[in-house]
């Protein structure tokens, strides 16, 4: 693709982002997100259209088994200057071995052009890997930014950062295994020996994955693709607590300690409240009604046969002395008098 045509493009959808975005009214960390997105994309997106991996037979035209110096004349020919440069030069000096030939379709164009101290094949896999390599850890670190802790995507992110690990295994495993051979009566109908550029195709297959992957992590969620028995194995499933906007421990515990540090005022101050009813007489007759009508409500309730048997059933039995409803009801309320004790005034009462 024309480097034009393609800015071009870019401008057009940066456009269109920037009007979404800001009609949205995202917050700071939202925008900047989805910028890194956004331009993450249009460089994946740059280097697969614009700038794809370089091959000298490619761009002469010309066969793999062409010799070098048919490909020299060939460069000369196109030279404005007549020379060749350092590179190219330096290059179609090492594609008269056959196997720096091989090499240069495994390892690709930067791997034997550019390393010069390189001897044996682990030298060039070694250097042939250090870019990608970092490439990966690169993309390792834009998934975990996508895929922070209680976002609505972090049960993805042990599945993005394995899909990329597991390609990056793919690559290195093609890369050491990948059969390419040069032989005549191996051609297609062109005249052209059938080799598969496992470098190239590779290069390719590795930036539609950093461009697809990202994307797909901020897709809509798609409910039935968990039904499906393999794939629905391999995707986690979202967490729950986040749908339901539950805060995280901290802050759960924070919220617990404030609530309870303002109960044991509201219980201290209870004790004296419970005394102050006892010694005004209206308020006592009042309270005495209202707790004769509980406990007649609580015996006509307890006294219920089919509330005995449902309660039997479930293992909260109260009809027995010793059954398990009384004896926790009984270590509740030893609990409640030693942490805030009835007032005096009742226990005078008590014993009179």
């Amino acid at each position: 693709m024309n480097p034009a045509t393609f800015i071009a493009i870019s401008v057009c959808l940066s456009t269109a982002w920037l009007l979404r975005i800001s009609s949205q009214k995202a917050k700071s960390s939202k925008f900047l997100l989805q910028a890194s997105l956004l331009l993450h994309s249009l460089y994946c997106l740059y280097v697969v259209l614009v700038v794809p991996p370089r091959n000298v037979f490619a761009e002469l035209g010309q066969p793999y088994d062409t010799p070098a110096d048919s490909m020299r004349a060939l460069y000369l020919r196109r030279s404005k200057t007549g020379d060749l440069e350092p590179e190219i030069e330096e290059l179609l000096t090492k594609l008269n071995s056959f196997d720096l030939r091989i090499l240069y379709l495994r390892l690709g164009h930067d791997a034997v052009a550019g390393c010069n101290w390189c001897h044996r094949f682990e030298e060039y896999l070694l250097f042939a890997f250090i870019g990608p390599l970092f490439a990966y850890i690169l993309e390792i670190g834009f998934i975990g930014l996508l895929t922070l802790p209680n976002s609505s995507r972090h049960h993805l992110r042990s599945f993005a950062i394995g899909t990329l690990i597991l390609y990056m295994l793919l690559e290195l495993f093609m890369a050491l295994t990948g059969e390419i051979t040069l032989s005549a009566s191996d051609r297609s109908q062109s005249g052209w020996p059938q080799i598969t550029r496992w470098h190239d195709v590779l290069y390719i297959g590795r930036c539609i994955l950093f461009l697809v992957l990202p994307l797909s992590l901020k897709l809509p969620r798609i409910p039935f693709i968990y039904s499906i028995p393999i794939l629905g194995g391999l995707l986690p499933a979202p967490d729950p607590r986040l749908a339901l906007n539950v805060p995280p421990p901290a802050q759960r515990l924070q919220s617990l300690q404030q609530t309870l540090d303002f109960l044991i005022t509201r219980l201290h101050f209870l004790t004296y409240t419970k005394a102050a009813i006892m010694r005004m007489p209206s308020v006592r007759e009042r309270a005495a009604a209202w707790w004769d009508v509980e406990g007649k409500e609580a015996k006509e309730g307890l006294s219920d046969e089919g509330v005995k048997r449902t309660a039997k059933g479930m293992g909260l039995a109260y009809d027995e002395p010793d059954s398990v409803l009384r004896v926790n009801a009984r270590k509740g309320l030893e609990s409640i008098n030693n942490s805030v004790p009835p007032s005096l005034h009742w226990t005078k009462q008590a014993s009179m």
